[in-house]
C-alpha cells in the first residue's frame, strides 16, 4: 500500500508588506504557490508545524456553541475544537 498524506503543512511568509511565493511548473503552466512542507508518513502535524517554523496558527470554529456548530453543518464538535486549542 501507497501512503498518501491528506496534509500539507504550508506557510504564507510576509515581509515589508511583501510576500514569498514559490513558482511551480504544473500540467497548466506556470502556478504561483505558497511554501509548503511535506508531511511525513510517521510525523504527526504538530511536529511538521513546529519543523516548517510554523509561528501562527488560525482557528475558524465560528461558535462555541454545539447548537449552532450543528446548525452550520460545521463539522466539528467543542471536544475537537478544545483539543486543537491544547495542542497548539
Amino acid at each position: 500500500m501507497v501512503w498518501k498524506p491528506h496534509v500539507t503543512v504550508a506557510a504564507i511568509i510576509e515581509r515589508d508588506n511583501r510576500f514569498l511565493l514559490v513558482e511551480e511548473e504544473t500540467p497548466h503552466g506556470l502556478q504561483l504557490n505558497q511554501p509548503a512542507g511535506h508531511f511525513e508518513q510517521n510525523e504527526d502535524l504538530i511536529a511538521a508545524m513546529k519543523m516548517s517554523k510554523c509561528m501562527k496558527i488560525s482557528f475558524g470554529v465560528e461558535s462555541g456553541s454545539p447548537r449552532i456548530l450543528e446548525l452550520i453543518n460545521k463539522k466539528i464538535d467543542i471536544k475537537q475544537a478544545k483539543k486543537a486549542f491544547y495542542l497548539a
